[in-house]
């Protein structure tokens, strides 16, 4: 049985997925494991995505899987967990709102979705993806562009109706009566 780096394998492949978005013109920064996130990521800017034109920033790290000794080794399966943190703090009276907003969104996505934490009262966006084989492989480096571009188009339709329930203080519910929102089912 051949052992593998997998902290190399994660390595390379963000490193790949940069060298993508990079030549479409997107901003990305390799980041070092940290105290605040103990593995490898991949940070990439998608511009212009809120009411102030500021860009929003997706984190890609892998999950760590531990199915064993050799797990790795012998699944060749990996996770890629695209994360963007949306807001963070909101007050009790705007929490409710955007969780109705969250409830009747995320349902409709076609990959990942939106969520909270209740705790931190955090907004966020997540979305992981299987990758079989090499994680380089040219049908994943595909993928995930593809599904990056899937993702930001998903935060490109919904990402400012969040913000008129955070910023605006507008009612999930007359959000949601109105298209687009109304023509996404109950």
């Amino acid at each position: 049985m051949t052992s593998i780096d997998v902290d190399a394998v994660h390595q390379e492949a963000l490193a790949t997925y940069a060298k993508v978005f990079e030549a479409s013109g997107i901003r990305t920064e390799l980041c070092l494991p940290s105290e605040v996130l103990p593995l490898h990521s991949l940070v990439v800017q998608l511009d212009g995505m809120d009411l102030n034109d500021s860009p929003l920033t997706l984190r890609m790290t892998f999950v760590p899987l531990d199915f064993g000794p050799s797990s790795q080794t012998e699944a060749q399966v990996w996770i890629l967990q695209s994360y963007i943190h949306l807001a963070a703090d909101i007050s009790a009276e705007r929490l409710g709102q955007v969780s109705a907003l969250v409830a009747h969104v995320s349902p409709h996505l076609a990959i990942g979705s939106f969520g909270l934490l209740l705790g931190s009262r955090t907004l966020f966006y997540k979305h992981n993806m299987i990758l079989p084989g090499s994680p380089t492989a040219t049908h994943n480096v595909r993928m995930v562009d593809l599904q990056c571009g899937m993702m930001h188009q998903s935060l490109k339709i919904f990402n400012e109706h969040f913000e008129s329930v955070l910023v605006d203080g507008q009612d999930a519910v007359s959000l949601i009566s109105k298209p687009p929102l109304s023509h996404l089912p109950n």
